[in-house]
């Protein structure tokens, strides 16, 4: 009997996890109640997306959703995109989005203390505030890391083994462009390049963390892993625990 229960349990868990965006007719839906297989959505074996190594700074990155480069689809429910979502679609995809980091990430990994860098994502926001309501254990520090205003402070890694003359020259550039439009973006670079490329975040002068933190780093979609391995190479000066990183989409 317990074994049937357990079962029914985990079948079920697996139908609320196999989640899915569809699109019809310019229109995002939410489909929540989608038990089909789906190429953007969580993954149905109940774990977030897991990216790590050298590309993230050496810590592990989990993302809640993968939309396999479908970028029209994030920007859509940031309200930027070509196709439009229903309130009550981008209201439940918060909340489920909010129970799956609180129940998965946070709760697995013992998190204290929540990071995020400054963002103009409203999507990051919305969930912060679903966040703070489910976890009020949790210290949030929103707004920790500020994207440096000055493109002269960008720094190549020249002396990186895998950088070649070519991809400096290409790095130079962007800069360069940069400096003339008085403001830097890491999507404009190659994610192939973006790991040679630093000092495009700072940190808040008032940030303090506790020596048995566990840190999580909160951002609304990772590509390349380049600001997660800007960010770990700020806080490193700090003392604490451990670090994760956290998103909800990952391309």
């Amino acid at each position: 009997i317990e074994i049937n229960r357990m079962e029914k349990v985990l079948k079920s868990f697996k139908e609320y996890v196999n989640e899915s965006f569809i699109i019809k007719d310019d229109v995002l839906s939410f489909d929540y109640s989608n038990t089909e297989s789906t190429k953007m959505g969580k993954r149905i074996v109940m774990e977030p997306y897991k990216k790590g190594g050298k590309s993230t700074g050496g810590i592990d990155v989990y993302s809640v959703y993968n939309v396999h480069n479908q970028i029209d689809v994030i920007k859509s429910i940031k309200g930027k995109g070509p196709y439009t979502i229903s309130s009550e679609d981008y209201q439940q995809f918060l909340k489920r989005t909010d129970l799956y980091i609180s129940s998965k990430i946070i709760k697995s990994h013992k998190i204290s203390t929540i990071i995020t860098p400054k963002s103009s994502s409203g999507i990051l926001n919305d969930l912060i505030v679903l966040l703070k309501k489910r976890n009020p254990h949790i210290k949030f520090l929103p707004e920790t890391l500020i994207k440096v205003i000055d493109p002269n402070q960008i720094k190549i890694d020249y002396d990186h083994p895998k950088i070649t003359d070519k991809i400096s020259k290409r790095l130079e550039g962007i800069i360069r462009a940069a400096v003339k439009n008085k403001y830097f973006e890491i999507k404009k670079v190659d994610k192939r390049f973006a790991q040679f490329v630093s000092g495009y975040f700072e940190s808040k002068d008032n940030v303090k963390f506790e020596d048995d933190d566990n840190i999580m780093i909160l951002d609304d979609v990772v590509s390349s892993g380049s600001t997660f391995t800007e960010i770990h190479n700020i806080i490193k000066g700090y003392r604490y625990n451990n670090v994760i990183g956290t998103t909800i989409f990952k391309t």
